[in-house]
């Protein structure tokens, strides 16, 4: 019979093979065409006495199951729909647990979501030792919990905690950790694992060999059993939710429900578990939390993609990465490069000074370590790669020199000069936070060769690059920027030039606000409260204080120089960074900094307050300010082309600005609770606080 996502093979042993490979796709998916040919086989199989075991491998090299169709989430409407969904394909997951007859899967490659969750319906699991294979349940990421069985039988094979851990925290595992969990059975060198895997069937069908040996050492003991089950009706669920809310604030409704559901399978029979697991993944499947992540997964997975046919353009070795600076920024540069293989150069001032660098490297890599991510020997080649320096001639071979020096045009004009007289043929990358590109190309004998390349700090634990281009920047050095910053696992967006690009941009709008809500009489704590609350990572007052006021300042006066009416300058700016005030790294700034704590500065927040005119807010109106100033400007940024898309609006709001993941990012806010609703309160705001509030020209919104 002919299939279009599968096939059957009977082997002469007996053994029924089934081989993935779903049509038209670089990777197996579970959806409903898959899961009806699925069954459709089962039941060959069930009907056919020469079978007397079971295997299912894929034919897609390095994939076995990635996950389900995100269509299929995306297609629930009702809470009803939702429960329908998962009841039929726990069904057929039920058909495969339930076969007589010995069943395995060779997993190479990722295993995740229903992938994993149909692996587990196997008897026997048997995983490559590749790098790539992978297992997880990352469902929470999407803001739903595993609905195909996972809460039910990954606790009952792994036990409640590290089940717990797995789910709660979407963790993926590789091969070695999975094995040690029990999760698998075996581990296989790739080149193997098929062979080995149609043995293992053979050895369970005749109940002898190492396979066999290992399902009868298999499974929790019967104390450990009994301790999950007491545990699940004890201290530890109060104890979990409290941590869960502490970490979601409460925004995220999966975790909770996949608490419920994985403590339930301590408590009740695996048929009971499934329904309670199908009737909270629906609920979760229809809230706004769920589609908003969705839209996150969607927009991140087009980038990686449009990125990628980007640096394919570029051909050749990685060669060889120059920075200029070694402070935090330069050095957090320096070592991630430094990780994916890149030579770096890094120039300052002095030794001690380029030496930083070194340093620098050396304990992001050292945490990595102790974390068993890296061995000590990849630590060291890593720290092999990066050669601290005085002077530009080990400049004179790099390919890209990223400038992360003092925000002053004058001194990056300076280095400019110096880096064409050496390397010519560099391009020159700036890091700036607000200048504009097009302003640092005027300095250029080459200015197709110059465009910004802006990192977020901590560059090692920032997920976004924000590359900026000129209307003369060459289309060559567009790519290969964007393949070193892919390379450098980040997800990148490409902006035009305009001042503070997007990001700078929409968050000094955002900032800004939070700054003349102090002005206007709130203390720093109580503004940061307020933005905690509705989803930030953290307050805006903390932000600046951590950034360095010295920084906001030069960032401020930028946006404040070219759109005075939508940035003006907070009043009692003076006194604010007056007296060497520079942030945490002063140890005041909006806080006063002491033995790791920090205190709200009274004393500045009455001088500022006595400089200018102050009125009661109220914690929603500090909220709406911050929130819609920063919609307000991203529709701005769109409407004078400074965004390509709303998506690359969305992605780097999220991944480089800390704007709640639950609410998707501001475009796809504002699609969620209306354009109309969203002019009506922009309209409200600016009546009420200025002018800072006004949308731009129909033409943007009418995109939305």
């Amino acid at each position: 019979m002919d299939r279009k996502h599968l096939s059957l093979e009977l082997k002469e042993n007996g053994t029924a093979v089934i081989t993935l490979d779903m049509a038209d796709s670089k990777v197996n998916l579970i959806n409903f065409e898959l899961l009806t040919e699925f069954s459709e086989v089962l039941d060959e199989v069930v009907n056919n006495p020469s079978v007397r075991a079971l295997l299912v491998n894929s034919a897609k090299p390095g994939q076995f199951i990635a996950g389900a169709d995100i269509q299929l989430i995306q297609g629930i409407h009702s809470i009803e729909a939702g429960y329908q969904l998962c009841v039929q394909a726990q069904e057929i997951f039920s058909k495969l647990a339930g076969l007589s007859i010995p069943t395995l899967c060779a997993i190479q490659g990722p295993c995740l979501g229903g992938g994993l969750e149909i692996a587990l319906c196997f008897q026997y699991r048997l995983a490559s030792d590749e790098n790539s294979t992978v297992v997880g349940l990352p469902e929470v990421q999407l803001g739903v919990l595993p609905g195909l069985g996972g809460t039910q039988r990954l606790p009952r094979l792994i036990g409640l905690q590290a089940a717990l851990d797995m789910i709660l925290t979407g963790r993926k595992v590789k091969a070695p950790r999975a094995l040690r969990l029990g999760l698998v059975d075996e581990v296989v060198p790739a080149a193997l694992l098929q062979k080995r895997a149609l043995h293992a069937a053979t050895e369970l069908r005749d109940r002898v060999g190492q396979a066999w040996i290992n399902t009868q050492k298999r499974g929790q003991s019967k104390a450990s059993s009994w301790l999950g089950k007491l545990a699940a009706r004890s201290f530890l669920p109060m104890k979990l939710r409290q941590d869960l809310e502490k970490k979601t604030k409460g925004h995220y409704p999966a975790p909770f429900k996949a608490l419920e559901s994985v403590l339930n399978s301590q408590k009740t029979t695996l048929q009971e578990g499934l329904r309670l697991e199908a009737e909270l993944f629906a609920e979760c499947a229809t809230t706004s939390v769920s589609k908003a992540l969705i839209h996150l997964y969607e927009i991140t997975t087009q980038n990686r993609a449009d990125s990628g046919r980007m640096a394919d353009a570029v051909a050749g070795p990685k060669g060889k990465v120059g920075v200029l600076g070694a402070g935090l920024m330069g050095s957090g540069i320096a070592a991630v490069a430094a990780a994916q293989g890149y030579s770096i150069v890094v120039k300052d001032q002095n030794a001690e000074s380029a030496g930083r660098a070194l340093a620098y490297a050396d304990r992001v890599y050292s945490r990595e370590v102790e974390r068993k991510r890296i061995r000590g020997f990849e630590k060291n080649l890593r720290l092999n790669r990066i050669l601290p320096t005085t002077t530009y001639g080990p400049f004179d071979n790099a390919h890209v020199v990223i400038e992360a020096v003092f925000e002053d045009l004058a001194v990056k004009h300076q280095v400019l000069k110096d880096v064409e007289a050496t390397n010519p043929d560099a391009i020159f990358a700036s890091n700036t936070s607000a200048i504009p590109i097009t302003d640092i190309a005027k300095g250029a004998t080459r200015p197709a060769q110059v465009l910004g390349m802006h990192f977020f700090s901590p560059v090692e634990k920032m997920q976004l690059v924000e590359v900026i281009t000129t209307s003369q920047t060459s289309k060559a050095a567009l790519n290969r920027v964007v393949k070193l910053s892919r390379e450098m696992n980040t997800h990148v967006i490409v902006v035009n030039d305009g001042p503070g690009f997007f990001t700078s941009r929409v968050l000094s709008a955002f900032l800004g606000q939070a700054l003349l809500c102090y002005a206007e009489g709130t203390p720093a704590d109580q503004i940061d409260s307020a933005l905690t609350e509705v989803g930030f990572p953290v307050g805006p007052m903390t932000l600046i204080d951590e950034v360095g006021l010295d920084v906001a300042a030069k960032v401020m006066k930028v946006m404040s120089d070219h759109l005075p009416e939508r940035f003006p300058k907070p009043a009692g700016w003076e006194a604010i960074s007056a007296d060497g005030r520079a942030g945490k790294k002063s140890s005041k700034g909006f806080y006063l900094y002491s033995k790791g704590k920090k205190v709200a500065d009274a004393v500045l927040h009455q001088k500022v307050v006595a400089s200018a005119t102050s009125r009661p807010l109220t914690r929603r109106d500090i909220q709406e300010r911050c929130l819609y100033a920063f919609l307000c400007e991203s529709l701005h940024c769109l409407e004078e082309g400074i965004l390509r898309s709303q998506d690359d609006g969305d992605l780097a709001s999220v991944f480089g600005l800390g704007f709640p993941p639950f609410l998707g990012g501001p475009f796809f806010l504002i699609k969620q609770q209306g354009v109309e609703t969203t002019m009506r309160k922009l309209e409200e705001l600016q009546k009420k606080f200025g002018v800072s509030f006004a949308a731009p020209a129909s033409s943007a919104l009418a995109t939305v």
